[in-house]
């Protein structure tokens, strides 16, 4: 449709555009996923689906998205800079290094993951949630790579394969142990939700007065939907009845947690 088609031309339909926007964008990179997502939710596996290796055992950050050299990276940084501002004098469009490359999106990530522990437990009292729960819009609560070509039997463990070819579109070519190659590929999205944010990992994991459990819709659609209108207009009459009308009589009022 033309919301799809307008989101793939800001943000990109494939690994090199998207990561040119995203690798530079602060507000993106706080939506990844961090301690709260929980663990090993990047999986590799064999062609018969048997698990390899998984990610992160404890800190996405330091385990995949600062990882630019691991072949299960997240970030190639040959596409943070196609323009390549860094090497550009200023009055024809170029950055410092501290404003764009590896290390200047590193440091985002890291600001990033400070920003994502900061607000992990903070809701407001009375919070209403709506959210879905579907299985005809699935969403990536976990990311699989499976190998499609090669034997992996002999590969060695996948934290010691190497790259060999990325195509930017879910495909990747690794050197393993044996030195036969293994080409991989990323699966579609299997968990319920609402092809954005999957239930188990994120959204059912708010904090909530209310959680409306919904289904029927996607992320960018969902406010089209007669279900999501009513609970949201439902929430704005129950928080706005409840709450202490001190709150507008004093200024510097402070509510009572």
């Amino acid at each position: 449709g033309l919301v799809s088609l307008i989101t793939e031309k800001v943000l990109g339909n494939d690994g090199p555009k998207c990561t040119a926007v995203l690798a530079n964008a602060q507000g993106g990179l706080e939506l990844l996923p961090f301690r709260q997502y929980g663990t090993h939710w990047l999986k590799v596996q064999d062609a018969a689906g048997n698990e390899l290796f998984r990610w992160p055992s404890e800190d996405a950050a330091q385990e995949i998205y600062t990882q630019t050299a691991a072949w299960w990276r997240l970030i190639n940084p040959a596409w943070i800079d196609p323009a390549d501002q860094a090497h550009r004098p200023k009055e024809k469009g170029g950055k410092e290094p501290r404003d764009v490359g590896v290390d200047a999106t590193n440091d985002r990530v890291r600001r990033a993951r400070e920003f994502s522990e900061s607000i992990a437990t903070t809701f407001a009292k009375s919070t209403f949630a709506s959210y879905g729960v579907g299985t005809d819009n699935p969403a990536w609560g976990e990311i699989v790579w499976k190998v499609v070509r090669g034997d992996p039997a002999t590969a060695g463990s996948p934290m010691h394969w190497r790259l060999i070819s990325d195509n930017g579109d879910g495909t990747v070519v690794v050197k393993v142990s044996d030195h036969q190659p293994l080409t991989l590929k990323t699966q579609p999205p299997k968990e319920a939700g609402d092809g954005t944010v999957p239930t188990r990992r994120s959204a059912a994991k708010v904090e909530a007065t209310v959680k409306f459990e919904q289904s029927g819709y996607d992320h960018q659609g969902s406010y089209d939907t007669t279900e999501v209108k009513d609970s949201t207009l439902h929430s704005i009459i129950k928080i706005a009845s409840g709450y202490d009308p001190t709150w507008w009589a004093k200024p510097n009022y402070k509510e009572n947690k």
